[in-house]
């Protein structure tokens, strides 16, 4: 079987799947209260310390004087306004 053919109902039999089953995990933008610049796969949490997801990618905005970025989480804390942190080498620095 020629291996293009083979990825492609790979990938559709994949997309099937999340159809009928649903995604687990939904990317969200944020931005930072807390002092603090998101970096790439930083860990997200809950208020409780749970790891809920990772960050994707951020930096510090010139135009918000703050930091911000893009992050998969679980789908509970996807919605606007779900309080979530970002662990800062080490520290939690609180995140909307």
């Amino acid at each position: 079987m020629d291996y293009k053919i083979h990825k492609r109902i790979y990938q559709l039999s994949k997309s099937k799947k999340q159809k009928e089953e649903g995604v687990t995990k939904k990317l969200v933008g944020f931005k930072m209260i807390d002092k603090g610049i998101p970096r790439h796969d930083y860990i997200l949490k809950d208020s409780e310390g749970n790891t809920i997801g990772k960050v994707t990618s951020g930096t510090q905005s010139p135009m918000l004087s703050l930091g911000i970025g893009l992050g998969y989480v679980t789908k509970e804390f996807s919605t606007p306004g779900s309080e979530i942190f970002v662990d800062v080498r080490g520290g939690r620095s609180k995140r909307w």
